[in-house]
């Protein structure tokens, strides 16, 4: 969940997986 700072797209889900 730490890419929610700059990436509040598809992306923050991937991280947290």
């Amino acid at each position: 969940s730490l890419g929610g700072v700059g990436r509040i797209f598809a992306n923050q889900l991937n991280l947290d997986a």
